[in-house]
Formats: C-alpha cells, sequence, structure tokens
C-alpha cells in the first residue's frame, strides 16, 4: 500500500534496482533502501558528520545521485547511463576509502562539463553569461553547478528547473556550461 499521493513501483523499476543492487560492490557498505513518492527506488549510504551518497533508480535504468562528504564537496548528476554512473559510484567510494579521516572528494575529471544555470535577465546578455551570474549567494556563500555530461538536453533543463529553480520558486531562463578545469583554473572551488 503507498502513502497518499505516491507512485506505485513498477516491475521494471525493481528489475533496474535489483540489476543495480547486483553491480554494487561486496566492498561497499550496505545501503539502507526504500522506496520514493515518484516510484523510484533509493540506495542511501549514510556516514558521520552528516556525509552520505544517495543513489534513486527509475523504471529505465536512469539514475540520479547526490552526495554530501563535507562542506565543501557536494555533488549531484543524472544520467542515462546506468553503468557511468555506477563508475562514478564506485571511484567516490574508493577514494573515501582510501583517505584518512578527512575527506576531499573530486567526484568528476576536469574534462567534465558542468552547468550553472541562470534565473534573472541581469546575468546575462544574448548568448553570454555575465560574471555576476557566478557571484556566490550571500546567504551561504556557495554557487552551485551541476555536472552534464552524457545527458540529453531535455534532462539538463529538467535539473534547471526542478534542481536548482524548485527551491527560489524559478525556472531556469540560461545557462552557463564550462569545463570543470575552468573552475579550478580560476580558484573558484
Amino acid at each position: 500500500m503507498c502513502p497518499e499521493g505516491s507512485i506505485p513501483i513498477d516491475v521494471d523499476t525493481a528489475r533496474a534496482a535489483i540489476e543495480f543492487a547486483y553491480t554494487l560492490p561486496r566492498s561497499l557498505p550496505a545501503p539502507e533502501i526504500a522506496p520514493e513518492p515518484d516510484g523510484e527506488i533509493s540506495f542511501d549510504w549514510l556516514g558521520p558528520a552528516g556525509k552520505m551518497f544517495s543513489v534513486s533508480v527509475g523504471r529505465t535504468g536512469r539514475v540520479a545521485y547526490a552526495g554530501s562528504f563535507g562542506e565543501k564537496s557536494k555533488f549531484m548528476g543524472s544520467s542515462s547511463f546506468l553503468s557511468r554512473a555506477l563508475k562514478r559510484l564506485f571511484e567516490v567510494f574508493q577514494r573515501r576509502r582510501d583517505r584518512s579521516k578527512t575527506l576531499e572528494v573530486d567526484p568528476v575529471g576536469p574534462n567534465a562539463t558542468l552547468s550553472r544555470f541562470i534565473f534573472h535577465t541581469r546575468h546575462f546578455t544574448r548568448n553570454k553569461a555575465k560574471p555576476s551570474a557566478f557571484i556566490p549567494s550571500p546567504r551561504d556563500l556557495q554557487t552551485s553547478v551541476f555536472w552534464i555530461d552524457e545527458l540529453l538536453e531535455a534532462e539538463i533543463w529538467q535539473i534547471g528547473d526542478e534542481v536548482a529553480g524548485q527551491p527560489r520558486n524559478l525556472n531556469a531562463i540560461a545557462r552557463a556550461d564550462l569545463q570543470a578545469s575552468a573552475v579550478v583554473e580560476s580558484q573558484l572551488h
């Protein structure tokens, strides 16, 4: 029985989740597995001091993931390619195991494409983002970017509207795509 407003988990979602579970290395700690209100299944790894990694598996095998490994290491993404997301998951956990108690995770490589969503016309002109689009929020002094490699254009804009825009009650009206190496070279990380 589903809570009111929840979508029941269908057979395809269950199969995709089972396939995902079978590909997890035995060396990983066991995740908490739970149904989500949107009909997907989540796999959650919770650690000390608010550290976490979560993967949500949908009926098509598309996965969405998010992680937080400390104040300066938060990331999220979505992939239509289950194997790529799994590879990223395993890389993150391998780094976690190989490091000391201080954990710094770099979940994307220097050639990864990142996107900064823009919600106000004052932050862009024609086809170019203004520097003001990258100024951190005064609330938390952070600027969000999203890893978008291998995503379809519609999936990218969905992230802009649902993930970045929903907390602002705004839809993305533009975006700036850049290489992760540009963030490092500009010392913005």
